[in-house]
């Protein structure tokens, strides 16, 4: 039985920032922003105005306190009725880290078998960005690719080196990607936001086969890997966009 049309994974940030002077008793998510707002606040706004009301964030146990405290019952996102979802899923390993330990896939795909979802986005706390997602969902709908990601071009001073580069062809698919390397001379560069909509039972099923590694990777790396391995399509995004990498961005954004 189909219980949501779209569920949502949201993360903490797209890769690890040097920020300790900011994030050394609390997340990048719960970071303040505009006096009474916090980064989280972003996505699930987003998530919000898109109609999702499943959504699963998943975070280092560290100083995870912070999160729901500002969370609470979800109410301000819609996500405390009957028909709603919120959960937070908690991994213990190190967040500089690359891979994961076992509980991390087993909470991922327990939500995702639950949701009854067609589609499920997945995105993260530190690209602030004001994005359509019903657009995002639609322009996927029609497409015959099983994953779709958003980008944007950006100077290099936008840019750290643990976002990912897209290599887009002329038909708006994804032909690779690599990490943002500081030495080039180019002058703007498709910085995946890591933002990714994707079809549900095909990511349970790549999710899986994660899973039995004996070190899975996190979900964006997995993620940014699918996406070149079936030729995503590629959204650019062209709206506001604050990508939160030093402390020197976040006081910039």
């Amino acid at each position: 039985m189909k219980i949501d049309k779209y569920s949502a994974i949201l993360g903490n940030t797209v890769g690890f920032h040097n920020m300790s002077t900011l994030t050394d008793h609390r997340p990048v998510a719960s970071l303040p922003f505009g006096g009474k707002y916090r980064l989280i606040d972003f996505p699930l706004s987003s998530l919000a105005n898109a109609g999702v009301r499943s959504v699963f964030g998943i975070f280092q146990q560290d100083n995870i306190s912070s999160v729901f405290d500002h969370i609470r019952s979800g109410r301000e996102w819609g996500l405390s009725t009957l028909l709603s979802h919120y959960y937070l899923g908690i991994y213990n390993t190190r967040v500089e880290s690359s891979t994961v330990g076992k509980e991390y896939y087993q909470q991922l795909l327990t939500y995702l078998k639950r949701s009854g979802s067609n589609q499920t986005v997945a995105l993260n706390c530190d690209v602030l960005i004001n994005i359509d997602l019903n657009q995002v969902f639609h322009l996927h709908s029609t497409t015959k690719e099983p994953i779709t990601v958003v980008y944007k071009k950006l100077a290099k001073k936008d840019i750290s080196e643990v976002n990912a580069i897209l290599d887009v062809d002329e038909t708006d698919h994804v032909l690779s990607h690599k990490l943002f390397d500081s030495k080039s001379t180019a002058e703007t560069f498709n910085m995946s936001t890591d933002i990714f909509v994707v079809d549900t039972p095909w990511l349970i099923e790549h999710l899986e086969e994660e899973a039995k590694k004996e070190h899975p990777e996190k979900l964006r790396y997995v993620l940014r890997d699918l996406a070149v391995k079936e030729g995503a399509f590629a959204y650019e995004y062209t709206g506001y966009l604050a990508n939160i990498h030093s402390v020197k961005s976040y006081y910039q954004a």
